[in-house]
């Protein structure tokens, strides 16, 4: 199923609605954050009545296990301004809350960009080897056959992504492909598994040097290991624009 049907919503009252979660965006029994992060911002995005704002920065936070099937999303208008809007959802099933999630808009002011980041130096998509999946590991992890991956054979973790169902780049295809690469702590210590307990997404530039069946560039590093969780850090670029960073609080380990 698309991201877009995946993420569907019907209106169940105000500020309310169903959805239903696909199992095709699952991972060895999990539902997968990104899908997760999408599906509240596209609710929370509804919730913004000012067609001039937009996303700024996101957060996640991820409490409890998630099931395919039917869930309720309830939004919160926290304050919605002219200049500025922050609103909040949650998502439930059975009456038990297991995702919440904050967002922060703000109006278009136009204006020069000030861009101090240089995009790494990497490999073309087309130079890049596709990252594959065995036929035994896809079975556990429906999640792989969503997105088309070229693994960077050097440097930074990371590498050229887009959906594996074209559709024209957004804010929710942003959050969903920048949670979508194995965590980089896992190149530098052995991990059993991984599990991501927040996910915070800041916006800088709108995607729009991309088209629907472009590649987008994602590296990832990671910070800190302590106490079983780590820290993990993601960049998505459009050409030459830094458009998203990530930064993820993971549970590794049992």
């Amino acid at each position: 199923m698309s991201l877009d049907a995946a993420t569907a919503l019907t209106p169940a009252g105000p500020h309310r609605y169903l959805a239903r979660l696909d199992a095709g965006w699952w991972l060895d029994g999990t539902a997968f954050g990104g899908y997760l992060a999408a599906l509240l911002l596209r609710a929370i995005a509804a919730g913004v009545e000012a067609p001039d704002q937009r996303v700024l920065a996101l957060a996640v936070h991820f409490g409890g296990r998630v099931a395919p099937g039917e869930a309720l999303v309830t939004v919160r208008p926290d304050q919605l301004g002219r200049s500025v809007s922050s609103v909040s959802a949650t998502l439930s099933q059975g009456g038990v809350t297991t995702t919440c999630a904050t967002a922060s808009f703000g109006r278009r002011r136009g204006g020069p960009p000030l861009r101090r980041w240089p995009q790494p130096a990497v490999p073309a998509a087309a130079d890049c080897p596709e990252l594959t999946v065995r036929p035994q590991v896809r079975e556990r992890f429906a999640l792989a056959a969503r997105f088309e991956r070229r693994r960077l054979p050097a440097g930074p973790v990371g590498g050229w992504i887009r959906l594996a169902e074209p559709r024209p780049p957004d804010e929710l295809s942003v959050v969903t492909l920048l949670d979508s690469w194995t965590a980089a702590v896992a190149a530098l210590v052995p991990v059993r598994r991984m599990l991501t307990v927040a996910y915070h997404v800041q916006f800088l530039a709108e995607p729009v040097g991309l088209s629907a069946d472009d590649y987008a560039l994602v590296t990832f590093e990671a910070g800190s290991v302590s106490d079983g969780y780590a820290d993990d850090d993601g960049e998505l670029w459009a050409g030459d624009v830094l458009v998203a960073r990530s930064r993820q609080a993971v549970l590794i380990g049992d």
